[in-house]
């Protein structure tokens, strides 16, 4: 089966519905587990798989597993699919296995899809794991290793786990509609970090999970960036995650929350979109010493929530939403100072007539006169007057920059040096002087005749 698609992708699911729900092996190409083993060969040796050198590329369907046991390999699925009996079982083991990549394969009907344990620096991009009891793709204490661009969708369990995992990247994935029926039980979602910190988790979809769509459990130093987020649960969770960085992150129409930070500190929260999530957009739970700064917190049915959360700064973002914040026993900065201001508060009602504190003269600042007061401990003293966005600079004339005259410079230079050269390498004209008038006329001779 080339690269299943369409009709023939959807009757692959319904086998995999069949494997999952009777037990049923359907009728392939290859029965049983294939094995690549440390010497390279392959076992058995008519299963389909094509080695050249250290790539191994599937001719056909597996109805079975593989299990890799040499390193420093390539496995090309070819677009074939790799599936199993649909409750048990790893699709593809790479268990204690370093720089082996496993690419283009459609792994099905297992309790884990792509299974790596004790593993180091491997790759697995391209792949689409999908209804499988347990995870999709499935790392285990096995850190520097690269996840991207695969399909991790409809997987009973989740999507993407990392477990114990560091140092890795996961990116470029679409990790849609996992997770476990009950999602208040556990995080499991989309993509699970957990206890694997220095990763970075960057440009991935996770949609309509029943549980989050990213979760990071005891997993610091982690950087979150440029995802979609949008679920029947949690857009995104940050458990015990210190000193991580969120940023940019589109986080919008989940169920429960935005962006969540329980029992996470020294955290950055930079220019994410939390908006239109039923509860809340941004949340933090036992928190502090974190920044939250240029969100857009809209439309939300609570834009931020603190709760036993102090010591955070936040501004620069902006906040639309019927019920704005919510803050018990926490005590925030709620602005940069004068003149950088603090946030943008779609019910301010103050005016903007002066300039800055102490300041007599008229002509508003864009920041409020009187502070944005949230509570008796909690209080915006530079309100924005209007939403937050980056400040041009000054528009510097275009005669003015550098560049400009560094190549006027060049051409003047190198006009000068061509006119130097030229005239040095000129040869001399004969004159009269020159003339020998005793010398017999030539044919042709043109001479002045001596007078």
């Amino acid at each position: 089966m080339r690269k299943p698609k369409g009709l023939s992708m959807c009757a692959l699911f319904l086998a995999g519905m069949l494997a999952l729900t009777f037990g049923v092996t359907p009728v392939g190409a290859s029965v049983g587990t294939v094995y690549i083993r440390p010497d390279g060969s392959v076992d058995p040796p008519e299963a389909p798989i094509r080695r050249v050198g250290d790539v191994y590329t599937l001719t056909g369907d597996i109805n079975g597993s593989i299990v890799v046991e040499r390193d420093n390999i390539v496995l090309d699925g070819g677009g074939y699919a790799v599936q199993g009996p649909g409750r048990t079982g790893r699709g593809i083991d790479l268990t204690s296995r370093s720089n082996v990549t496993v690419k283009d394969t459609t792994v099905i009907g297992f309790y884990h899809g792509i299974y790596l344990n004790g593993s180091r620096r491997n790759t697995v991009s391209g792949n689409n794991a999908t209804w499988n009891v347990g995870y999709g793709i499935y790392l285990d204490h096995s850190g520097n290793s690269t996840v991207s661009a695969n399909d991790a969708t409809l997987n009973a369990e989740g999507g993407i786990y990392l477990g114990y995992s560091s140092h890795c990247t996961v990116t470029g994935n679409t990790a849609n509609n996992n997770g476990p029926a009950w999602p208040q039980w556990n995080h499991f979602g989309g993509i699970y970090l957990d206890h694997s910190g220095n990763c970075t988790v960057s440009g991935n979809i996770a949609i309509d999970n029943n549980a989050d769509g990213i979760y990071l459990d005891h997993s610091g130093n982690c950087t979150v960036s440029g995802n979609t987020l949008r679920n029947r649960a949690g857009g995104m969770g940050l458990h015990s995650s210190n000193y991580c960085t969120v940023s940019t992150n589109s986080v919008t129409k989940n169920m429960l929350w935005g962006i969540e930070l329980h029992s996470s500190n020294y955290c950055t929260v930079l220019g994410n979109d939390a908006s239109k999530n039923d509860h809340y957009g941004i949340i933090l739970m036992a928190s502090s010493n974190n920044t939250i700064l240029a969100n857009n917190v809209n439309d939300n049915g609570l834009g931020i929530y603190l709760d036993r959360s102090s010591n955070n700064s936040i501004h620069h973002n902006n906040f639309n939403n019927t019920n704005q914040v919510l803050t018990s026993e926490s005590i925030n900065t709620w602005d940069d100072g004068y003149p950088s201001g603090g946030n943008y508060w779609s019910n301010y009602n103050g005016t903007d007539l002066y300039g800055g504190p102490g300041q007599n003269e008229t002509g508003g600042d864009g920041i409020g006169d009187s502070p944005y007061v949230i509570n008796e401990n909690n209080q915006d003293n530079y309100p924005l007057m209007n939403p937050w966005g980056p400040k041009e600079g000054p528009k510097i004339p275009f005669w003015t920059r550098w560049w400009l005259w560094a190549i006027v410079a060049v051409v003047i230079v190198a006009s000068a040096g061509a006119v130097y050269f030229l005239k040095k390498r000129k040869p001399l004209t004969p004159t009269a002087t020159n003339v020998d008038v005793n010398a017999p006329p030539l044919v042709g001779d043109h001479r002045p005749f001596p007078y």
